[in-house]
């Protein structure tokens, strides 16, 4: 008895893959979108920029709360405070119709050294915790995002 073994090859070419969608793409048209003074209207700091292009310089932990300086692409710093609305808000599809999703901070956690269990110096980065509403889960718990201070700047 013969077996018959069918061997399927596929290959995938440069015009293939610029039809293919990508995973990480919003498949969001921006004429749906409201329009951008959305930013103003809830005066968003770094507005045009998106969480993961900041970077955080310093906290500093004074007299009317923590304070944390971060920089964008631009290089040019910002304060911000617990409250604030910062970055370019989420865009997401509802059952409703597309909603902007803005990150506010949540807290700012200046950096700490404690003793581990071996004796040995702990030491833990400043950071700015973000958080969202998710719009499909109004009830849930918050989305967060870490913003954390790193080594050497």
């Amino acid at each position: 008895m013969t077996r018959s073994v069918t061997v399927v090859v596929a290959l995938v070419t440069p015009a293939l893959l610029a039809d293919a969608r990508d995973p990480f793409q919003h498949d969001v048209d921006p004429a749906e979108l409201p329009p951008d003074d959305a930013c103003a209207a809830r005066d968003v700091a770094l507005c045009r920029l998106s969480l993961d292009e900041l970077r955080l310089l310093g906290v500093v932990d004074g007299g009317d709360g923590p304070r944390a300086m971060v920089v964008g692409p631009n290089q040019r710093g910002t304060t911000l405070r617990r409250g604030m609305y910062v970055g370019r808000p989420d865009v997401m599809r509802t059952p409703q119709g597309m909603h902007r999703a803005f990150w506010r901070v949540a807290r700012i956690e200046p950096g700490s050294t404690r003793l581990g269990a071996e004796g040995e110096a702990v030491e833990r980065g400043a950071a700015v915790v973000f958080e969202r509403v998710d719009p499909m889960q109004r009830e849930g718990a918050p989305v967060e995002r870490r913003v954390v201070a790193s080594r050497g700047g």
